[in-house]
């Protein structure tokens, strides 16, 4: 025995579970982002890919199916209408600026409409907002509270993957730079 499963298929690695996890926050963050970014911010493959599209038919489907058939008006199909319309305005507004020859990094989450730090308004105070948002809102549908709350726990931890991303890009940049100027010194002599 190799000590896998008879099918012969391998346990699943942590990295592997972890970013199973990230990919569903992402997902479910996206409709949300997409409300709170000011137009035209998040990149491309941020606000642009099947991650958006996957959290904007899992946030409707979760919403028809928690509210039930006896809600008093379609609150999925609202919440879906108006996040489809912040998506279309955020690409819309991301073309106008690239014709206006100003690009955004491919993966940048945006700026918010919150002004402030970006790693506390966007790892802290959006989130805590779209939770109480959601406590709020269950009063008046249970799916879209739910959703909400789930929401901004997945909003606070994409936001702090993000950053773990954003220093980790900065410290392999400065790594290559220190590595760059000891093989400069050590070709010229002064190493």
């Amino acid at each position: 025995m190799n000590g896998y499963p008879e099918d012969g298929a391998r346990p699943a690695s942590f990295s592997q579970s972890l970013n199973a996890v990230i990919a569903f926050c992402q997902a479910v963050a996206k409709p949300a982002e997409a409300l709170l970014r000011r137009l035209g911010t998040p990149g491309e493959m941020y606000l642009g890919g099947a991650h958006s599209a996957i959290g904007l038919i899992g946030m409707m489907v979760f919403i028809t199916l928690a509210d039930g058939p006896y809600a008093r008006l379609p609150y999925g199909g609202i919440a879906t209408t108006v996040v489809a319309v912040a998506l279309i305005a955020h690409r819309l507004e991301r073309f106008k600026n690239e014709r206006s020859n100003r690009f955004t990094h491919s993966l940048s989450s945006g700026r918010s409409w919150i002004p402030g730090p970006d790693a506390l308004v966007q790892g802290f105070i959006e989130p805590a907002l779209a939770i109480g948002a959601g406590i709020f809102m269950k009063e008046i549908s249970v799916g879209s509270g739910n959703y909400l709350v789930i929401a901004g726990i997945a909003l606070a931890i994409n936001a702090n993957w993000q950053n773990m991303g954003r220093h980790a890009r900065a410290r392999a940049t400065r790594d290559a730079y220190m590595e760059q100027m000891a093989l400069r010194n050590g070709f010229s002599g002064k190493g």
